[in-house]
């Protein structure tokens, strides 16, 4: 399953996810994209890069999730 659908399922019943591309950079050898992965309702956001703007999402999700998994003991915003 791609981290962006492990994070939309994580967190669905808790609150959005936003995805939004910071900046598409092209050099004459390669494009690199930056996105970032924001959960507004608790405040945090991530980035990732990547070669196309899909690897970026994936990478700043999977941020996200190392951070909410991290984060999920009871009691925690993630859980109320």
């Amino acid at each position: 399953m791609l981290y962006t659908e492990r994070l939309m399922n994580m967190i669905r019943l808790t609150c959005a996810v936003a995805l939004a591309t910071l900046l598409a950079a092209t050099t004459a050898s390669a494009q690199t994209f930056e996105v970032a992965c924001a959960v507004p309702a608790l405040g945090l956001t991530e980035t990732g890069e990547g070669r196309s703007r899909r690897v970026a999402e994936q990478e700043a999700a999977h941020r996200m999730l190392q951070i909410l998994k991290a984060s999920d003991k009871p009691g925690s915003a993630l859980r109320s």
